[in-house]
């Protein structure tokens, strides 16, 4: 028997996820069927054969996941509704002060997880390749609030001035293993990372003993954001 199967695919914080490529592939027939969501995050897809299909997003970017599940199209189910969720968060301006202190303003806004923090298990940054073990990701965490013009206060700010005029949010310490750093958010950290999309923060170093390096997604060290691990 022949069905129409249709849904809606939505991001964490209950937006609709418009044009996003969608494949049905019959796991026995090797045949596939596309679609495309429409500005209201529905699809549809007809005159699928009854049996079991992976279900997957394609031709997606490396910022968010690739969606993949089996389901069971029949009589009684035909509707697969899905929630689509970003990889990464990735950085809207950072400014490299001196070894000690960096600013950095994460695009949270644009992950679209909303308050949906509890679906997140913890969000992580790397450095890779020291080989020397001469660089820190361990930082003390400080607010800068919306509307600091941070250009200016790259040109005379220094690790202490930041830990004087501004509000220290949290410590957090990095993991090093095998010439890799890893700074992990999570609980507390995680609200300091979500709880003001609108604000920027200033990285100071907490091990003065080495350079201060701001967590990156890639070997090379130079995309600076973070990775969202979901539970």
């Amino acid at each position: 028997m022949l069905k129409n199967v249709k849904g809606h695919v939505t991001y964490l914080d209950g937006s609709d996820v418009a044009k996003l490529n969608i494949q049905f592939l019959n796991i026995t027939t090797k045949r596939s069927y596309s679609t495309t969501t429409d500005a209201s995050g529905n699809f549809n897809v007809s005159n699928l054969s009854e049996g079991i299909y992976e279900l997957s997003t394609q031709g997606t970017s490396s910022l968010v996941y690739k969606y993949i599940d089996t389901v069971d199209v029949n009589i009684n189910n035909s509707e697969f509704d899905f929630i689509f969720k970003y990889r990464y968060i990735d950085d809207q301006i950072f400014i490299a002060v001196n070894d000690d202190l960096s600013f950095i303003k994460f695009n949270t806004f644009d992950t679209k997880i909303g308050s949906a923090f509890d679906s997140i298990n913890y969000v992580a940054g790397y450095y890779q390749g020291d080989f020397a073990n001469e660089y820190t990701l361990s930082a003390e965490i400080y607010e800068i609030p919306a509307g600091v013009n941070w250009t200016e206060l790259a040109e005379t700010a220094d690790a202490d001035y930041i830990r004087t005029n501004y509000t220290k949010l949290i410590t957090l310490e990095e993991i090093f293993v095998s010439q890799s750093h890893v700074l992990i958010f999570r609980d507390d950290a995680l609200n300091v990372l979500y709880s003001n999309p609108s604000n920027g923060f200033a990285f100071v170093n907490a091990d003065t003993t080495k350079i201060l390096k701001l967590p990156c997604i890639d070997r090379q060290n130079n995309d600076i954001a973070l990775e969202i691990y979901y539970k």
